[in-house]
């Protein structure tokens, strides 16, 4: 299922913004609450730490408000 399904562009853009890597840090997420954290948050967390473990020098620059 892509992303855009379970997430909204602007929760998406907050997670990019933010980049979580545990679930306190997810449910800070504009969107991300308990209930899609239990269902979908570990796999969007592996893949935003793949993301930072094989992009180490990446800026994330983008403005977490929409």
């Amino acid at each position: 299922m892509p992303p855009y399904i379970i997430f909204s562009d602007k929760t998406l853009i907050d997670m990019c913004a933010k980049t979580p890597v545990n679930k306190k840090q997810m449910l800070t997420v504009s969107g991300a609450a308990e209930n899609k954290f239990n269902k979908y948050g570990e796999r969007f967390i592996e893949a935003i730490t793949a993301f930072l473990s094989e992009n180490p020098d990446s800026v994330i620059s983008m403005q977490s408000e929409i």
